[in-house]
């Protein structure tokens, strides 16, 4: 797309392009501009008229500067305060410490949100996996990624996601069978040395569209009963958690009850790792995070 007069126009183009390429079942990779226009692919999911879950790969939290003027360093402000407020669940991959605001973090958890945090993901990038697989909604900020890998970003430093690990989490969400569109920005050709960061780029693409050719069609393109079920009973709290393994991908759900009702359930994916720990007699956070939010 050519960008619009102003930064409106252009967002009002993103969403209409967006908003007809989801409609036809097409995921489309948003590349290039500001962080901000995350809010003119949210936007574009609305005529779906369901619960958005959005996730981002950031090492900042973008809920700060002046809230009356939208920046890729406040735009989290837009997508939250909006309305109608379709956003179920938001997740931020990534962020570290010391960039981070302990007063934004605080106010992400009253919100039953989250930020995990890039030691996290260094030490097990597979548990991100689950993150990605329910997302509706990923929006990249190579700020996430390590100077050394991608200097590319005005705002580049030494630590972060490493371009190895960035592909990894590229293929989780390609593999997403719920993820309706992706965004990757802040690249600045300007400050690319040798083109390496573009290279990475394109890199990263290739793995989201490699994931997408080899999605399983799991949930929710797929009933549960196709899956293995497994009932984990702990005592301790009187629940019971029921989990289900494809066959197809060896990838993991739970069931979370919707509070105050004898019948249904929300499904949230989850690792193999949250089995253990349920088997271990230990609720995973993840089933007690899904709960709060359903209350």
């Amino acid at each position: 797309l050519r960008p619009g007069v102003t930064e409106a126009d252009t967002a009002a183009a993103v969403q209409s392009v967006v908003a007809e390429l989801t409609q036809q079942g097409i995921i489309p990779v948003v590349l290039g501009g500001g962080q901000d226009l995350t809010t003119a692919l949210y936007l574009a999911l609305q005529p779906f008229g369901k619960p958005v879950q959005l996730v981002t790969l950031d090492s900042r939290l973008d809920f700060g500067a002046d809230p009356d003027q939208g920046t890729s360093r406040n735009f989290m402000n837009d997508i939250i305060l909006h309305e109608p407020n379709y956003l179920f669940n938001y997740t931020n991959v990534g962020h570290q410490g010391y960039l981070t605001d302990p007063d934004t973090l605080e106010l992400l958890d009253k919100m039953q949100f989250e930020s995990i945090r890039l030691g996290e993901i260094n030490r097990n990038p597979a548990l991100m996996e689950p993150v990605l697989r329910d997302a509706d909604l990923i929006s990249i900020d190579t700020s996430v990624i390590q100077g050394s890998d991608h200097v590319a970003h005005a705002e580049a430093g030494p630590n972060g996601i490493d371009a190895r690990t960035m592909c990894q989490l590229a293929r989780y969400a390609g593999m997403s069978d719920q993820m309706k569109a992706i965004g990757i920005f802040e690249h600045n050709p300007d400050l690319d040395n040798r083109n390496l960061g573009a290279q990475l780029i394109g890199q990263v693409v290739w793995h989201v569209l490699d994931g997408i050719y080899a999605q399983k069609s799991d949930y929710p393109k797929c009933g549960l009963d196709e899956y293995a079920r497994y009932v984990v009973d702990l005592s301790d709290v009187e629940q019971a958690v029921v989990f289900y393994k494809s066959s197809k991908s060896d990838r993991w759900w739970m069931e979370v009850p919707y509070p105050g009702q004898k019948t249904g359930a929300h499904i949230v994916g989850c690792a193999y790792e949250d089995y253990l720990e349920a088997s271990a007699g230990k609720m995973p956070d993840r089933w007690w995070k899904t709960l709060q939010k359903l209350n």
